[in-house]
């Protein structure tokens, strides 16, 4: 795919919409396509297609002040535009407390006015950086520090938390507020009065780091627009409950998704209010990193509303951020509930598979968007998807793209239709003293099948494979029983990878704040 084609939107009418539920249902689905004119208009030219095309039609759908809130998509691209406005106006005005760089930091929960701040932002020529608010407060205005933020717009909660005490920082509820009350004629109100390069970095968000390092990665507007080349199916007609963090890159290109297709976001604005949502919005399809769908998982088990709630509405949860445990489809499908894994990275700007066909242990097939290969087991991805680059790390650029290859560090193989199968982190292999490699990711999803094991490291020292393990409040009982499960585990591998020791840990695992376990160079035992 060259980018010269591009899916924007399906809509249709409208049959119904109550504000105490919000139904909609979308007839005679029209695909529309840019021509390379149009797309080079970037995200401009999409806000004022839908300002036009959807006036009226709800984009958002959120809990304000106990009360359901819905807002138009003609609405909320007027609010961008005032905002991308209002920004201007600031960056010019010659009163910043730094250097004009043009970067200006985001964090906050998710809600309405990200939105609108993250849009406008683009829209007004500025770079987002994309900040994890959940982060402690020194660690996050360093890393905004690290981008050349000239600006930090946090979130009412976020900005008492931090005591107001840097001058970089501005509430991005009063900035959205102060934006809209603007008089007429004081701001742009269309998208299309805007332009901007699609091509240059628009946004930098941090990888996760699961080694402990965190890279800033650029990408520009075309990059993320690249999801809209293969939309998933899923999306026709559903309700869609966004509780993905706005910090991570899935977040950002799944709901321009949903948004480039009409479908009204319903946000959830925290993991506390995860389940909550799901009994006020219904969703038909969610998206989840780890630690939602953990929390998901568990409450289901033990919930029986919950459990019949989520089988009444819900049809899809897709798992974005990490490998899935066959645990999860052990809880979901008997409730008609299909858990789909989207495989991807913030480099390649998120997924970049397909979501179907779905085959158990699979992340499916690679969209054709991107050109993909294996080297040594380890998987290369080429294409409009690829990244421009790690802010000012060079060094680290040109490690992981050669020749227009990005090496993602993952492995994985493939069967012989062109299903792709994770089997682990280049970094993480163990290699023993005969030689032979083993990739610890494989052993512990093995080792996730037993019912006691909540997480689970394998590493390997002295020429031995062991296993750390964590339990949760298990007793004596269950450690019997996973050494059990190993000893059986250890019958059915090669010696070599078979595990030799087995050490239980009284606590969870320090995570990534989408939940994924953090790997250190060397894995301590505790």
């Amino acid at each position: 795919q060259s980018g010269k084609n591009i899916f924007v939107h399906v809509y249709g009418n409208r049959d119904s919409f109550s504000g105490g539920g919000m139904v909609q249902d979308f007839k005679e689905l029209e695909e529309k396509k840019v021509t390379d004119m149009e797309m080079d208009k970037g995200f401009a030219g999409l806000l004022d297609d839908w300002q036009t095309a959807r006036k009226e039609i709800p984009a958002f759908c959120f809990w304000e002040n106990g009360e359901e809130r819905t807002v138009t998509f003609g609405d909320w691209v007027s609010d961008v535009c005032r905002f991308a406005s209002r920004l201007k106006v600031i960056c010019g005005s010659g009163s910043m407390p730094g250097e004009n760089t043009g970067n200006i930091g985001l964090a906050a929960a998710n809600c309405y006015e990200w939105f609108v701040a993250f849009y406008g932002i683009i829209l007004s020529g500025k770079t987002v950086v994309s900040l994890n608010r959940d982060l402690p407060g020194e660690e996050l205005m360093a890393m905004a520090g690290s981008a050349d933020a000239m600006l930090v717009l946090a979130d009412r909660e976020l900005m008492e938390y931090l005591g107001e005490t840097d001058s970089r920082l501005l509430s991005l509820e009063d900035m959205v507020r102060e934006s809209r009350m603007a008089r007429d004629g004081e701001g742009k109100e269309r998208a299309a009065d805007f332009s901007g390069d699609p091509d240059s970095a628009a946004f930098i968000l941090y990888s996760s780091g699961t080694s402990g390092v965190s890279k800033g990665v650029m990408l520009s507007q075309r990059n993320i627009m690249t999801v809209l080349l293969e939309p998933s199916d899923e999306i026709r007609g559903g309700r869609f409950l966004l509780s993905l963090p706005m910090h991570h890159i899935a977040g950002i290109q799944i709901s321009l998704m949903y948004l480039a297709f009409g479908v009204t976001i319903f946000i959830n604005s925290s993991i506390k209010y995860l389940i909550r949502d799901i009994f006020r919005f219904t969703p038909s399809i969610m998206s989840v990193v780890p630690i939602q769908l953990d929390l998901l998982a568990s409450k289901i088990k033990k919930d029986r509303r919950l459990r019949e709630t989520a089988a009444a509405c819900l049809k899809s949860v897709v798992s974005l951020g990490a490998p899935l445990m066959n645990e999860y489809e052990e809880i979901f499908s008997p409730l008609g509930i299909q858990i789909l894994n989207a495989y991807g990275l913030t480099e390649t700007s998120g997924y970049i598979n397909s979501w179907h066909p779905h085959r158990k242990g699979s992340v499916g097939r690679i969209l054709s968007r991107n050109k993909f290969r294996l080297e040594e087991g380890e998987i290369l991805v080429k294409g409009p998807s690829v990244m421009l680059g790690y802010y000012k790390n060079r060094a680290a650029t040109e490690l992981a793209i050669r020749d227009g290859w990005f090496y993602t560090g993952d492995l994985g193989r493939l069967d012989e239709e062109g299903f792709l199968y994770l089997t682990g982190r280049k970094k993480n292999t163990i290699i023993l003293a005969n030689g032979e490699n083993v990739s610890p990711e494989e052993l512990e999803q093995k080792l996730f099948f037993c019912p006691y094991v909540k997480e689970v490291i394998v590493s390997g020292s002295d020429g031995q494979i062991t296993a750390i393990v964590y339990l949760g409040d298990c007793g004596e009982e269950a450690r019997r029983e996973v050494k059990a499960w190993v000893e059986r585990l250890n019958r059915q591998e090669p010696t070599y990878r078979q595990i030799r020791r087995i050490h239980f840990r009284d606590t969870p695992f320090e995570k990534t704040g989408s939940g994924k376990i953090k790997r250190k160079e060397r894995m301590e035992i505790e």
